[in-house]
């Protein structure tokens, strides 16, 4: 008697996008709690807070890299003529060259973020996001904060002197609450800047989406998970 073995292959696709968003709003909320009770009673970590302040920064970036590339790489892979709810509202003339942009030029990795978003808007046909007014000019900026936690280097800063951040993101957010100078990192990264953060990710998804004409509801889970 002979045995038969069949071997069964299983295949998933995971989006993390809104764990992204998610993320960057639990941060926030935890870092304006932590901010607070060191506020009032002196009790919490500085540390900590500061954690969930550049935690929230880089979260939403994420969530703003993710977003778009879910986009282009579900047009990659979805063929000429295959239905995919991920991509209705797409024409197919529009998804034919988002795919040959996105596969044969690798445009993936040669292009920032905001680009990504304006290229996808070209292709489809709508008005490119106006680069000197919000949601761009402040996600543009976003980015630029996040490029400079990730890519850090020291520098000797005079405290009286302003920062060069401080001239670009002083009145988008309120200073934290924690004494300490100068105002960047100390002022800068606090629970406003993490709930900026947030708020200005958000924006720029929300009006891309709107333009794009996608039907598919991306933030759907958010309503299914715990409040972050």
């Amino acid at each position: 008697m002979f045995g038969i073995e069949v071997s069964v292959g299983v295949a998933s696709r995971h989006y993390l996008a809104t764990q992204h968003l998610w993320t960057a709003q639990h941060a926030a909320r935890l870092c304006g709690e932590v901010e607070t009770a060191l506020r009032k009673t002196q009790v919490g970590n500085v540390v900590e807070h500061r954690s969930h302040a550049v935690t929230a920064v880089l979260s939403s970036v994420a969530y703003l890299e993710c977003l778009v590339n879910q986009v282009f790489q579900d047009v990659a892979d979805t063929e000429q003529g295959q239905p995919n709810s991920r991509t209705e509202g797409i024409t197919e003339a529009a998804q034919s060259l988002m795919r040959t942009l996105w596969t044969d030029a690798r445009l993936d990795t040669k292009l920032t973020v905001i680009d990504k978003y304006q290229l996808a808007l070209l292709c489809v046909g709508k008005p490119r996001l106006e680069t000197g007014r919000d949601p761009v000019q402040s996600a543009a900026l976003l980015v630029r904060l996040r490029n400079e936690l990730v890519h850090f280097k020291p520098e000797w800063h005079d405290h009286a002197d302003e920062h060069r951040f401080e001239r670009q993101l002083k009145n988008r957010f309120a200073d934290s609450r924690l004494p300490g100078d100068p105002w960047f990192p100390n002022k800068c990264l606090g629970a406003g800047c993490a709930s900026w953060a947030c708020d200005t990710a958000s924006a720029l998804a929300v009006e891309w989406w709107s333009r794009m004409g996608l039907t598919f509801d991306y933030s759907a889970d958010m309503r299914d998970w715990a409040n972050p």
